[in-house]
């Protein structure tokens, strides 16, 4: 669950990920669909392996990982053994309600974890590069920025591109 609030992934990305897809140095990670009719395999069909950048979250919740393994693991091994998708979905739906939480889906994972990139990433272009949502408009339900606070991002670049002149107070 940790993986998903901080990287986004959709679950079946999530399940089919293995540690040679994962590339730390780099801070990628590719994803390949490996099969079925996921929205990651259709891209792969189309362009080949995708290849996302890998949050900081993230990348630290696996080398937590690796350093409770007692070997390193091959690259052919999935990054999460949990059995099949179905098996899966049991166990995280058991988990959901053993924590007392209703009506928690693993989409709503990757919904927060967008909405917390969001904040991060101002320019909704890498953003969708790190979901791996397809086009902008699915993105708009995580941008609400406040007319203020664009503002003041443009006065910001201005200031760090010597553009901007300093401003006299306005009066009252």
């Amino acid at each position: 669950m940790r993986w998903s609030i901080e990287q986004g992934t959709r679950r079946g990305e999530a399940l089919q990920l293995r540690w040679g897809d994962i590339d730390l140095q780099r801070r990628t990670l590719k994803l390949g669909g490996e099969s079925g009719k996921t929205k990651t395999h259709r891209h792969q069909e189309e362009h080949g392996p995708e290849i996302r950048p890998l949050t900081p979250g993230a990348r630290r919740l696996l080398i937590e990982k690796l350093a409770t393994l007692p070997h390193q693991p091959k690259p052919t091994q999935r990054l999460f053994d949990v059995g099949t998708e179905a098996a899966f979905s049991v166990r995280y739906g058991r988990m959901v309600r053993d924590a007392g939480l209703k009506d928690l889906t693993f989409h709503d994972l990757r919904h927060e974890a967008t909405s917390r990139l969001a904040k991060l990433l101002p320019n909704p272009l890498d953003l969708k590069r790190v979901t791996g949502h397809r086009d902008l408009k699915s993105l708009d339900r995580y941008y609400q920025p406040v007319p203020e606070d664009i503002s003041r991002q443009i006065e910001e670049a201005e200031r760090v591109l010597g553009m901007l002149s300093e401003e006299k107070p306005l009066k009252d």
